[in-house]
């Protein structure tokens, strides 16, 4: 309230009229046709929402009538998400038809667009380079020549195309899908300087820079040494940080892949052994340690052999199997209060089993391991029993009937006609008696590892859902469709070594449930980018 008394004393009117155009183009410099929102802050221009034509493509052209033939148009762009499209326009004729040179899905592309659907556009040229900036300004300039089309990026020639389809039109910008976009620096003339600074300027930032200090901030004469160059010395700062935090990305990116290797190489030993000598509880966590560097799984085989501890200690000397079972129920259920997630059942902090540990909550397959593995140490009998869609355990008593139990509805005994009922719910077909079956340890941690990638490929996390996959096919190492999705993945995540060895690998294996024809347009795909994309 304090804080609008000196608005009301000391008011500042504007119309309604004027005040709707703060932020608005200039219509006497530009044009920006319907759909996409276009407005002007800070010398830049933003555009964002979806263009009224096909693939969301969005027109803002320039006023200005372009130069006689040949002549340049430049601008620098960035915008997000980094999968969207953005850049230039030219020889428009103020509708569906004009040529465009933009970034697209991280690659370059110059199209014709002779119409509004996408049946009617003609992509004539598309590379990728190491110039584009994912997560910075990009520039890009086009040179229109009498029998020629010539498209920069970053100052260096990207694409030449001899199309002449169309001779001239409006110049100015273009956005596509739901692109939010900035532009600025638009220019248009007969030749227009380079963007990029001198190479003798470059050199010298970069050998100012080599000599920074860590500890304090740059000097006097630094700042005054370096502001002599004016706008070019701007810009080789900037360049010269793009490439140092590219590289420290690719130090990080090193680190990971370190820890990974090593994450994969302990479980790859923990389960090359025979089935009785598999350790689950260190395994299950192994999976946890994949997205956790700092996960320590030696604590939490403590943790575990601590519980198992206080629930022996609790017994008399003489307890018997059955008395072992009811106090795990007792400690872990009623005293420590460990249930089935209730709450973002998917997240998947339940399916770390370290986290299970600490939260005391987690999906029916942790709780399962966690259950399986104190009765181990307790000497109670408990197999795995993989339910579709809910993984149980049974008790298995060297006499007499087994017991099925849910570890996740608080270690509730199950009926058969219960597990029945839950099979039923999740699959909508018939009982199979093999369901009952008790499952591997192998087969526990494959499950497992599937629950993470489901995950994963909800929230289109690549990396993770390729992590998961080079586990899997530790265990599962004759998957077709494992080995062609890791291919996939791998591809995505620019580790082309890895996409061409699971492609080969598919090529000179039988293919059960993968298309021969999708692994051959894979293949191809990661030829064209292990020769540059061309």
């Amino acid at each position: 309230m304090n804080d609008l008394k000196p608005l009301l004393a000391d008011p500042n009117p504007i119309s309604m009229e004027q005040w709707l155009t703060i932020g608005v183009l200039d219509t006497a410099v530009w044009n920006p046709l319907a759909g996409s929102r276009w407005k002007q802050r800070a010398g830049r221009i933003l555009a964002s929402g979806a263009g009224g034509g096909f693939g969301g493509r969005g027109q803002c052209l320039s006023t200005a009538s372009p130069p006689q033939v040949p002549f340049e148009i430049a601008v620098s762009v960035r915008f997000d998400p980094a999968d969207g499209a953005a850049g230039l326009v030219f020889h428009s004729d103020g509708g569906d038809r004009h040529y465009g040179f933009y970034p697209s899905n991280g690659e370059l592309r110059l199209t014709r667009f002779d119409g509004p659907d996408v049946y009617a556009w003609t992509v004539l040229a598309q590379v990728r380079s190491p110039l584009y900036r994912t997560d910075g300004w990009s520039h890009l300039k086009v040179r229109i020549e009498a029998d020629r089309i010539r498209c920069y990026l970053n100052d260096e020639l990207v694409i030449e195309s001899n199309d002449r389809t169309y001779r001239s039109g409006k110049v100015g910008l273009c956005k596509f899908r739901n692109s939010q976009a900035e532009f600025r620096d638009f220019r248009m003339g007969e030749s227009l300087p380079n963007r990029e600074p001198p190479a003798e300027i470059i050199e010298r930032i970069a050998a100012t820079a080599a000599q920074l200090p860590i500890d304090r901030p740059p000097s006097d004469e630094t700042v005054t040494s370096v502001a002599a160059d004016g706008v070019a010395g701007l810009e080789a700062l900037e360049r010269e940080a793009r490439q140092l935090e590219a590289r420290a990305k690719r130090v990080r990116d090193l680190a990971a892949a370190v820890h990974e290797t090593r994450v994969v190489e302990d479980f790859t030993k923990l389960v090359d052994r025979p089935e009785t000598e598999i350790d689950l509880l260190r395994t299950a966590l192994l999976i946890a340690a994949m997205d956790n560097r700092e996960l320590d799984v030696d604590s939490y085989v403590q943790e575990v052999d601590r519980i198992a501890r206080r629930i022996r200690a609790s017994l008399p000397d003489d307890a018997n199997v059955p008395a072992r079972l009811d106090a795990m129920k007792q400690d872990l259920f009623e005293k420590q209060g460990f249930h089935g997630s209730r709450h973002d059942y998917d997240h998947r902090s339940n399916s770390y089993l370290n986290e299970v540990i600490d939260d005391r909550e987690g999906l029916p397959i942790t709780l399962s391991v966690l259950f399986m593995e104190i009765g181990r140490r307790l000497d109670v009998p408990i197999a795995g029993v993989g339910l579709p869609g809910h993984f149980v355990v049974r008790y298995e008593p060297a006499d007499g009937p087994g017991q099925l139990i849910d570890v996740f509805e608080r270690g509730k005994d199950l009926t058969l006609d219960d597990a029945k009922a839950r099979a039923s719910l999740a699959t909508g077909g018939a009982w199979d008696e093999e369901f009952l079956h008790a499952v591997t340890k192998r087969q526990i941690l494959v499950r497992m590892l599937r629950n993470l990638f489901g995950e994963a490929r909800r929230a289109e996390a690549t990396d993770r859902m390729l992590r998961y996959t080079n586990l899997i096919l530790v265990l599962e190492p004759d998957s077709p469709s494992d080995r062609f999705y890791r291919a996939v993945l791998a591809l995505q995540a620019g580790r082309l070594e890895l996409a061409r060895a699971d492609t080969d690998w598919l090529m000179g294996h039988e293919l059960e449930g993968v298309s021969r024809r999708a692994v051959d347009d894979l293949s191809r795909t990661i030829d064209r980018e292990l020769s540059g994309g061309k």
